[in-house]
């Protein structure tokens, strides 16, 4: 796409429409507002795909909550909490004009692919343009990981505990794995994750909890399978549990629990609505699963050396999940466990371990990132 024809195309005039908006918008910012939001609409409806969902508006509530909370002068009250009103209607003003320069964004880049951009960035100089989306696609999926996290255990304090105390705590968690997160892709991380065959290369020794961490889709079960083939031929007792991911259609997938030793299996969890009070974002899980997986970890710590449990999770963390079978793993003092958990969730590994499990905290710790 050349810039005499993406001036001449129908996305350019729509994408300036919203921009000259942007210059309106504060004095009829409702009116502008939604006749921006509706050209966006019109042009393409998947622009506006995002803001259905309800995830979107997570960090606005927290930042709209959180501007009048803490800055200006508090001159009004609701239940018993000072604000500012007039530091809430500039958050209100402010979020109003982010959602439609996302807008803006979402015109100028649906439907375009890396490979159809980068040479127009390329023309006007900016040549590490491939390296900058590659580095927002490692971002972003961490920074979504992080939400969905945090308001998981949100959703379960805020049940027993409906307080302003309740929203600031999960505002502070939430900055602080932003920062951690900073702090992660400012380290000097350039060396390549430990293969599998690696770690067998040095299993021995004292007792080891191995930690696989990444997120969604960066290949955790992929290494514990590979981990597996190669322990076998090895000769190592090996056992435990690990979840593979099974397609099924119109977007919908579901995982399968396999019992290492005797490739026995359940089915975990399912995206399509179930009957059971064990909930964890898009998936219901199958409680008698739970149950079976559970016997099968006992099981497992009777006949081998090492454990596999993939993975660790919001279940277990919240008291659920494989929790019972990681207590039986505890009670013994000579075996080495592998257990995957998403990258969200890592800064806070110690404290469930500590908490939960705390046998296994003395266990010297690898982390292995995917």
């Amino acid at each position: 796409m050349n810039c005499l024809s993406f001036i001449k195309s129908k996305r350019f005039l729509i994408a300036l429409t919203i921009f000259i908006g942007l210059f309106f918008i504060k004095y009829y910012p409702v009116i502008i507002g939604i006749i921006l939001f509706a050209i966006a609409a019109i042009y393409d409806a998947k622009t506006i795909r995002p803001l259905k969902n309800y995830k979107f508006w997570i960090v606005i509530a927290i930042l709209i909550i959180a501007v009048p909370l803490f800055t200006g002068t508090a001159d009004r009250s609701i239940w018993g909490i000072d604000y500012s009103s007039g530091q809430l209607q500039k958050a209100l003003s402010m979020t109003l004009r982010g959602i439609c320069v996302f807008l803006l964004f979402q015109v100028l880049t649906i439907n375009l692919s890396i490979e159809k951009i980068k040479p127009s960035f390329n023309k006007i100089g900016f040549r590490n343009f491939d390296i900058l989306y590659n580095l927002s696609n490692e971002i972003f999926p961490k920074i979504k990981s992080i939400l969905l996290a945090r308001y998981g255990l949100f959703k379960e304090h805020w049940k027993s505990s409906k307080t302003a105390n309740t929203l600031l705590n999960f505002s502070v968690d939430i900055f602080a794995d932003f920062f951690d997160l900073i702090k992660q892709l400012g380290a000097d991380d350039s060396g390549r994750p430990t293969a599998p065959k690696d770690l067998l290369a040095d299993i021995s020794g004292e007792n080891k909890l191995i930690v696989i961490s990444g997120n969604a889709g960066s290949g955790k079960t992929t290494w514990i399978e590979e981990f597996i083939q190669l322990a076998n031929s090895s000769g190592i007792k090996l056992d435990g549990l690990y979840s593979k991911k099974i397609i099924e259609s119109n977007g919908l997938w579901h995982h399968n629990l396999i019992r290492v030793a005797t490739n026995d299996e359940r089915r975990l969890n399912t995206m399509e609505s179930l009957e059971t009070t064990i909930k964890v974002g898009k998936f219901f899980f199958y409680e008698k699963s739970l149950t079976w997986g559970n016997d099968q970890i006992k099981a497992s710590c009777e006949k081998a050396n090492w454990i596999i449990i993939d993975e660790i999770g919001l279940l277990e963390f919240d008291g659920g999940g494989f929790l019972p079978g990681l207590k039986q793993i505890e009670a013994r003092n000579n075996i080495n466990i592998i257990i995957t958990i998403r990258a969200s969730l890592l800064p806070h590994l110690d404290e469930f371990i500590a908490d939960k499990i705390p046998l296994l905290g003395s266990l010297p710790k690898h982390i292995i990132k995917l």
